[in-house]
């Protein structure tokens, strides 16, 4: 079986780039890179034509933070698979998930924004050629939130860790717990004491 190998150059912020290497290459020039700049690099495995890889990705049960991603599996036994999802024109991320699972749940995504997602069957360490799927995460009334009183204005009802961004949309995102029960709803928890003892002012 013929393999052809596929380097993804990516910037550390900025746009991928894929460049197509032969099989029997033994070393790649890479050009038109900037100075100054970080890199990092992929190289991916392609078996054949296409390989014996996933099928039918799809995204369902989209939310304005998460989807449900399902496939069907390859005929072939796999060690597990590699999901790679992204906004458009920004670094992939790397999910790798079991061998035995047929689907996957995103989560803490940004809101109103089109995703790209990638899938790629592990075969002991070598990678199947890439499926992919598409999908724009829902708007909510804010996008970025700055406590959980705005995140249970956007109808969230279940107490958990969220992501708020206590400065607006250009500060760095901060995990607090939200409690959605008493008094309402919608409370960022500092501290939760059960019966008093503990001191909120203690060092």
């Amino acid at each position: 079986m013929s393999s052809d190998f596929c380097n993804n150059l990516d910037p550390i912020s900025g746009p991928e780039v894929t460049t197509s290497v032969s099989c029997n290459a033994a070393a790649q020039q890479l050009e038109q890179l900037e100075p100054s700049t970080g890199y990092s690099m992929t190289i991916t495995s392609h078996l054949g034509r296409g390989g014996d890889g996933p099928k039918d990705l799809t995204a369902s049960q989209v939310t304005p933070r998460s989807p449900v991603l399902t496939w069907k599996p390859p005929s072939s036994k796999v060690s597990g698979y590699k999901l790679q999802y992204a906004i458009e024109g920004q670094a992939f991320q790397d999910v790798f998930v079991g061998a035995d699972l047929r689907e996957h749940k995103l989560l803490r995504l940004r809101p109103g924004s089109k995703y790209l997602v990638r899938l790629q069957s592990d075969m002991g360490g070598v990678y199947t050629e890439a499926i992919t799927t598409e999908f724009t995460t829902g708007d909510l009334r804010f996008q970025f939130p700055s406590d959980c009183s705005q995140e249970l204005l956007n109808g969230v009802q279940e107490s958990g860790l969220v992501e708020i961004f206590p400065l607006g949309q250009a500060s760095v995102p901060v995990s607090v717990y939200c409690d959605m029960e008493p008094d309402g709803g919608g409370w960022t928890v500092f501290q939760r004491r059960v019966n008093g003892k503990v001191n909120f002012f203690r060092p």
